[in-house]
């Protein structure tokens, strides 16, 4: 996967990264609220609140959008809405920077260092350019500039090195899932080289068993020809002790067979 692509690659990264800016908007809210009275009258506590809480929804929901240039233009001019209506209720400089560098990060962060990311983040600089100036005049724009180029240099150079690593994760985890594929294929050769070496052996062992078994049927055969040959000629004494030997031999090798 080449590390310009998206940034956020699992469940698990996206949502820390989500919970990071929830805590960064809400600690926004709280600092414009707390050093703006003019906010804590309800008929503009209510509404910025309201605006506040649609906008992070919009964060978290941001993760479950498709990857449609529709879905990302309706995003971006939603989101660009309800920034400049908290900036229109709280009329404050603070607010315009927080919120529009905040949509930068989450920019960059979300669909990394691609034609998307740079799209969405433009669109949110041109935002908060133009709330800049409209509150504090064209003679200020140096002050926006320090306070946002820095913001996005330090996000791209943060992404570039998180792409990196996450990129680096995914690629290790690769390596682990063939790892454990080579295992397995290794485990079935050795399953398959027990079970032929078991078979070459019960192989070899039927052949000997065989051999020995041939043998033996050889000799008892032998045995009962000289039996029969000392009848014939009226040795019966010599007979019977052939013949005593060659039960006992068919005893030995019918005990033989049976191990």
């Amino acid at each position: 996967m080449n590390n310009r692509r998206a940034i956020i690659n699992t469940e698990k990264e996206t949502r820390g990264f989500f919970w990071f800016m929830t805590l960064i908007l809400v600690g926004l809210a709280v600092w414009e609220i707390y050093f703006l009275p003019s906010l804590r009258q309800p008929k503009l506590f209510i509404p910025f609140c309201m605006l506040m809480a649609m906008h992070i929804l919009l964060h978290w929901a941001l993760r479950k959008l498709p990857e449609k240039p529709a879905w990302l233009l309706g995003y971006m001019l939603t989101q660009g809405l309800i920034m400049l209506a908290l900036i229109l209720i709280a009329k404050d400089i603070g607010i315009a920077l927080g919120l529009s560098l905040a949509l930068i990060g989450e920019a960059i962060g979300v669909y990394g260092i691609t034609w998307r990311g740079w799209i969405a983040a433009g669109f949110y600089l041109i935002l908060s350019l133009g709330s800049y100036i409209s509150l504090a005049g064209t003679g200020e724009i140096k002050i926006w500039l320090l306070a946002v180029l820095p913001m996005i240099i330090f996000v791209v150079l943060y992404v570039e090195m998180y792409s990196r690593q996450a990129n680096a994760n995914i690629h290790a985890g690769h390596l682990v899932e063939e790892l454990e594929s080579a295992n397995k294929k290794l485990k079935d050769y050795a399953d398959q080289v027990e079970d032929l070496t078991i078979a070459n052996e019960r192989q070899r062992m039927a052949r000997e068993l065989h051999d020995t078994l041939s043998q033996d049927l050889a000799g008892l055969i032998l045995q009962l020809e000289a039996a029969e040959a000392n009848l014939t000629s009226g040795q019966v004494e010599k007979a019977r002790n052939i013949l005593q030997q060659t039960m006992q031999t068919a005893r030995t090798t019918l005990s033989n067979a049976r191990v």
